[in-house]
């Protein structure tokens, strides 16, 4: 009998030493399944914290950048579509989004428009209907030798000023001193507003050898700033850079009288009874034509004289 007792408390004493066993390794899965699973929440929360500052950043860099800049390397939501009118009437930079078309824009020289290209060369022709923007770009407007009639006497011309001469059939202009033979032009445009001060035409004593014709002017300015040097009445002309040209000169004589057919037209002259403007054109050594533009009355005067000065240009 006290065999099987002790039988009996052996085999409770075994299981109980097993089922501590198995408590133990229990306790211990479960403590590493914890640990696992308490690393697994903080890599995600580690995860999620770096994805919204991520994302804080990427907003605040589209804010502080705002449209069309690129300071974080994003791309802009505009470019800048710029447009060389080659001495057509000009015309404003617009904006346009990213892979949009744009409309064709309105400029006029009073010939006829080719298109508008990609290249200064004008190879390269921008396709409105199907040209999409990518970035910024120029367009460079090209035309013909075709007189097309858009622009009139009082238009805007492309250097800014008004037209105050146009010639379907067109006239000879002598583009620098020593052109002699001349190209076709249609059209005369003066600047808006006089030189600032009276000044004189040159020196005495020398006859500069000037021409009184319409489309002479340009040929004369040349001659006349070869032969004098200083503040005289071309150099007032030739230092204008109105619409970006540096192509404006003293009006001949004769395209003074047009200037003064057409001044309320062009407007801004003076009208005080004693204010005459100078021409290119002289009469004799010593003597230069000039015209009153208050009213009709053309004379000459001496070269050392001073008067007003408009300055014009052709196209």
């Amino acid at each position: 009998m006290e065999r099987f007792r002790q039988s009996i408390n052996q085999s409770i004493n075994q299981s109980i030493n097993s089922n501590s066993s198995l408590t133990a390794s229990l306790k211990k899965s479960i403590k590493n399944s914890h640990l696992f699973i308490t690393k697994s929440i903080n890599t995600f929360r580690i995860s999620l914290a770096l994805t919204i500052a991520a994302l804080s950043l990427s907003i605040s860099c589209t804010i502080s950048t705002g449209a069309g800049e690129d300071g974080f390397g994003f791309e802009p939501d505009y470019f800048i579509v710029t447009f060389n009118t080659n001495g057509g009437t000009p015309v404003a930079p617009i904006s346009a989004s990213l892979f949009s078309t744009i409309s064709k824009p309105d400029s006029k020289k009073g010939y006829t428009l080719l298109g508008w290209f990609k290249d200064e060369d004008c190879t390269d022709e921008w396709i409105f209907a199907n040209d999409i923007v990518i970035g910024n770009i120029t367009l460079y407007a090209k035309w013909s030798n075709t007189y097309d009639g858009s622009l009139t006497v009082g238009d805007t011309g492309p250097g800014g000023g008004k037209v105050f001469y146009a010639s379907s059939a067109s006239f000879t202009f002598y583009q620098n001193a020593n052109d002699t033979t001349g190209v076709p032009r249609h059209y005369l445009e003066a600047a808006l507003y006089d030189h600032p001060s009276a000044v004189q035409w040159g020196n005495p004593g020398i006859l500069v050898g000037t021409n009184t014709t319409i489309g002479s002017g340009k040929r004369n300015t040349d001659k006349i700033m070869q032969t004098f040097s200083g503040d005289f009445a071309a150099q007032a002309c030739v230092s204008k850079t109105d619409g970006g040209f540096k192509d404006w000169f003293l009006p001949s004589r004769d395209e003074l009288v047009e200037l003064w057919n057409k001044r309320l037209d062009v407007g801004n002259f003076s009208n005080s009874a004693s204010t005459f403007y100078w021409s290119s054109s002289e009469e004799i050594i010593n003597y230069v034509w000039t015209q009153k533009l208050s009213d009709w009355a053309q004379t000459t005067y001496g070269t050392t004289s001073t008067h007003s000065v408009r300055a014009v240009r052709a196209f």
